[in-house]
């Protein structure tokens, strides 16, 4: 360990954080996962009920939820 003019130790610098080759992988697979996303997003599910078919319920009774 070296002391410069002013007192204070001087250290060997060490790097720290993740290194460029794992922020790249990780950098490909959020780009993956959002296309995903965006395909997911745009499609309805098959088995989703039509919104003509759900304005045609009824109420058949009404449960108001008291708060004591």
């Amino acid at each position: 360990m070296a002391v410069e003019a002013g007192g204070t130790a001087t250290q060997p610098m060490e790097q720290a954080g993740i290194t460029e080759d794992v922020i790249q992988k990780l950098q490909e697979r959020a780009t993956v996962l959002t296309q995903e996303r965006k395909r997911r997003g745009r499609s309805v599910p098959e088995d989703l009920m039509p919104q003509d078919s759900i304005r045609s319920f009824q109420t058949l009774a009404s449960h108001p939820v008291s708060f004591c």
